[in-house]
């Protein structure tokens, strides 16, 4: 078996492996349980979660940050549009008429309506 020139040493509490130019490549953080990639990116052929296999799994720091909080719901993609914000502040005279009352249930129900295109569209509540 050849040679590697991978050396590793303990740096102010955590165990440092160096290539062969002694440049580090991964750092284990024990007091903060934080594994380092000096690349950015981790690579895994087979990763287990539960009785599920995910095969050659390939990922930045970036798109494993967004796992962080494991179990909660985590959205990704592009900003939705926003919102607009719906009047909340009907008082006593307001909505006098059917026409005003059929108008403000309208415009709250579109509302609602574009809240739910924008978690349909992150994938967090399904499409009926």
């Amino acid at each position: 078996m050849p040679a590697t020139r991978v050396s590793s040493k303990w740096v102010g509490g955590n165990l440092v492996f160096f290539d062969g130019n002694g440049v580090p490549i991964v750092t284990f953080d024990g007091i903060n349980g934080v594994l380092s990639l000096a690349s950015g990116k981790l690579k895994v052929n087979d990763v287990s979660i539960g009785s599920a296999v995910i095969a050659d799994v390939t990922a930045t720091a970036a798109e494993l940050n967004k796992l962080s909080g494991a179990g909660a719901t985590v959205a990704s993609g592009a900003q939705h549009a926003h919102v607009a914000n719906l009047k909340s502040d009907y008082t006593t005279g307001d909505l006098d008429t059917e026409a005003k009352i059929i108008a403000a249930i309208n415009a709250a129900n579109a509302g609602i309506n574009a809240v739910l295109a924008a978690l349909q569209a992150f994938k967090i509540n399904a499409v009926i």
